[in-house]
């Protein structure tokens, strides 16, 4: 499963309060939860176990994200 990253990006600021922090080198950009933080590379679409592994650095519950892909 490929998610768009914009999708990914609107699901995350908007129903889990992340927000932009910071450009970091190349095509890569930092965000920030409440709980901590994740490097998330500027490309049309991203992985689902990137997309996971960007969850666990943001400290989001998977399944609670998966509810709102939905």
């Amino acid at each position: 499963m490929m998610i768009k990253r914009r999708k990914l990006i609107k699901i995350l600021t908007h129903d889990f309060g992340c927000r932009f922090a910071r450009q970091a080198k190349g095509s890569h950009e930092i965000y920030e939860s409440a709980d901590g933080w994740a490097v998330i590379q500027v490309c049309d679409e991203i992985s689902e176990g990137t997309m996971f592994a960007i969850l666990e650095e943001l400290k989001i519950d998977k399944n609670a994200f998966k509810k709102k892909l939905k």
